[in-house]
């Protein structure tokens, strides 16, 4: 049988029903579309390539249960913001890098006076170096100490908006100090 999501009943069906190839049908057609979705969220290849591969596999492994009020498109787009949520969750537990760069700059013993200006001045070069709205929200939160519901209202976007920007601004400045 050929799938389509013009049918999208008897695609969510032989899903149900275990049919490895409805299911290739709808890995093959929209993992790539999603990886990209969640690497313009997150800046990471690696981590977007996770999060849809770990939609996909809760998918196959609940598809019994599988109910759908929505297009199966919309769920896999919905499932995969989830999932990038649950995991930026998990690893907002972890230090963020505005602790890593206290530590590394600023309180570091080791390195001598010219050793940690110069890595100070990465620092300063790496946030100029964001996008105008990420460079905004970091400053507005670490520099000037203002909350993610503070800086959803000076700048006119959501707390969700905020978290965004800082994820991303975050991941290029680990990978901007890291060179």
């Amino acid at each position: 049988m050929e799938y389509s999501f013009q049918d999208p009943d008897a695609l969510i069906g032989d899903i149900q029903s275990g049919k490895e190839k409805a299911f290739g049908f709808l890995f093959d057609s929209l993992y790539d579309e999603l990886v990209r979705y969640i690497l313009g969220l997150c800046n990471d290849l690696q981590t977007s390539e996770d999060i849809v591969q770990a939609v996909f596999v809760k998918l196959w492994e609940r598809r019994e249960g599988l109910r759908m009020h929505t297009s199966i498109k919309n769920y896999m787009y919905s499932a995969c913001h989830n999932q990038f949520i649950s995991h930026y969750r998990k690893s907002r537990k972890m230090p963020s890098v505005a602790i890593d760069l206290y530590r590394e700059v600023f309180i570091s013993e080791e390195g001598d006076h010219l050793q940690r200006e110069a890595n100070r001045k990465k620092i300063r070069d790496a946030i100029e170096g964001l996008p105008e709205k990420n460079r905004a929200v970091v400053i507005l939160h670490k520099l000037k100490g203002h909350s993610y519901k503070e800086i959803a209202g000076m700048l006119n976007i959501s707390v969700k908006t905020v978290e965004n920007h800082l994820w991303k601004a975050y991941a290029k400045l680990r990978e901007a100090i890291d060179r």
